[in-house]
């Protein structure tokens, strides 16, 4: 019996021990200042300071004194036992040139993966950069390019200012010119997943993906939930929300959130020669989904066509004089991008035609100051070819090479006979007749 109970107990300790997996111990590095002692780091740093004991399992090589001053070193401590203010965050993925900049610091130094922020330390990007930022909390911080940020990893709600460009967040506090962005945390609804963009004039625009967040600007608070984005102006405050298509793409059977469109257009169908080299957001309308799934083979565009309703002004930046393009044949695509500028997928490639100058437009018949006495005159003319044709409102029938007819009425005394023809880029001419009906 005895025998049989100290087999069972065993075999329930090996069970027991076989089934316990060890814990992942996370470390945070501190640098120890001049006149440091582990007491005193321990009075700094930890939640419970009677916990410095625990500091020796991670630093064998520190004197048994914790009142002795310790040279220049790093010590590593459990991130559990430090006080959540001064938790780190570390910089986990940078692409192209970041830059970081220490709390108090004026010079800007280049950026290393896996470095070490503190409250205080500002994040910038620099052109076609990218950098994510990785909290202990578990929070990854998305940072685009042409952005700043300073970083404030704050009790359990880390809290950062983005005083320039924009970022994608879950759970962080953000703070803009403009307004406070705070997203809810509800242990039983869906993870938030929102974006900040801060523009140069200092106005905020957010988009929420997922879960809800709370948008307070000048004692007003929005609650915006999936699927809405809203503007904060800097001085007159919140817009009202508005949705936004947002569309996932697949990628070998995935699911791969879009966040941008890249828009190339070159003078050649290989894209050797480019001329537009742009990406712009995705969350403003339907216009961008179904630009790139047009099936149309050619685009034909005036510039102001170009530029407001063929491919929106922010692709080409806000001066009049950089978006317009010489006139002449162009080829286009877009892409999908993730949210770090990654191209995911391309459209097809398309014509765009770039033409500025009104189309040709002659009208053979009637001669001038023509007078009749029919109650219907014929009109015909000759255009560009691909133009419509109207005359007084209506629509005249069109032929190869431009040539139209169309039959008006008149009524008794002079008629002004206005004739327009618009090209296929939105070019208008206008001529005019006059014929009097006589008796």
């Amino acid at each position: 019996m005895k025998i049989g109970l100290v087999i069972l107990i065993f075999l329930l300790s090996a069970t027991a021990y076989s089934v316990e997996q060890p814990r992942e111990i996370k470390l945070q590095i501190i640098r120890v200042e001049p006149g440091d002692t582990l007491h005193g780091i321990a009075d700094k740093y930890l939640k419970d300071p009677s916990r410095w004991p625990e500091i020796y399992q991670y630093n064998t090589n520190l004197i048994d004194d914790p009142d002795y001053i310790l040279p220049a070193m790093e010590l590593k401590v459990p991130v559990e036992l430090i006080k959540e203010h001064l938790r780190a965050a570390h910089l986990i993925y940078l692409l192209r040139e970041v830059r970081a900049r220490k709390r108090g610091e004026s010079k800007w130094q280049s950026a290393k993966l896996n470095m070490k922020l503190s409250n205080g330390d500002a994040i910038r990007t620099l052109k076609r950069s990218f950098a994510r930022i990785g909290f202990e909390t578990g929070e990854v911080l998305k940072i685009r390019e042409n952005s700043l940020v300073i970083l404030r990893p704050e009790e359990e709600r880390e809290e950062v200012e983005l005083l320039l460009g924009e970022l994608r967040a879950s759970r962080a506090r953000v703070l803009t010119a403009a307004a406070v962005i705070e997203p809810r945390l509800n242990p039983e609804g869906p993870k938030p997943d929102f974006k900040a963009r801060v523009r140069k004039d200092k106005s905020t625009q957010v988009a929420v993906y997922r879960g809800e967040i709370d948008v307070a600007s000048d004692e007003v608070k929005i609650t915006l939930s999936q699927g809405f984005r809203l503007n904060i102006d800097y001085q007159k405050g919140i817009e009202e929300p508005q949705p936004f298509v947002y569309v996932p793409g697949s990628e070998e059977g995935g699911v791969v959130p879009i966040e941008y469109y890249h828009l190339e257009i070159a003078r050649d169908e290989s894209f050797k020669e480019l001329v537009v080299d742009k990406e712009n957001v995705l969350d403003n309308n339907e216009y961008f989904w179904k630009l790139f799934h047009s099936t149309e083979k050619s685009i034909y565009s005036s510039v102001e066509n170009f530029m407001v309703n063929t491919f929106p002004m922010e692709f080409f930046g806000s001066s009049e004089e950089e978006s317009k393009l010489p006139d002449g044949r162009y080829f286009w695509r877009l892409f999908y991008c993730d949210d770090l500028g990654a191209k995911i997928k391309a459209s097809s490639i398309k014509r765009l035609v770039i033409d500025t100058k009104p189309p040709y437009l002659e009208i053979l018949v009637p001669r001038k100051r023509a007078r009749t006495k029919e109650d219907f005159i014929v009109v015909k003319g000759k255009t560009e070819e691909g133009s419509t044709v109207e005359v007084n409102g209506e629509r005249a029938i069109t032929y190869l090479e431009g040539n139209f007819v169309i039959y008006s009425k008149l009524a008794p005394g002079k008629n002004i006979l206005t004739v327009l023809a618009w090209d296929r880029a939105g070019n208008v001419t206008t001529a005019k007749r006059e014929v009097v009906k006589i008796k």
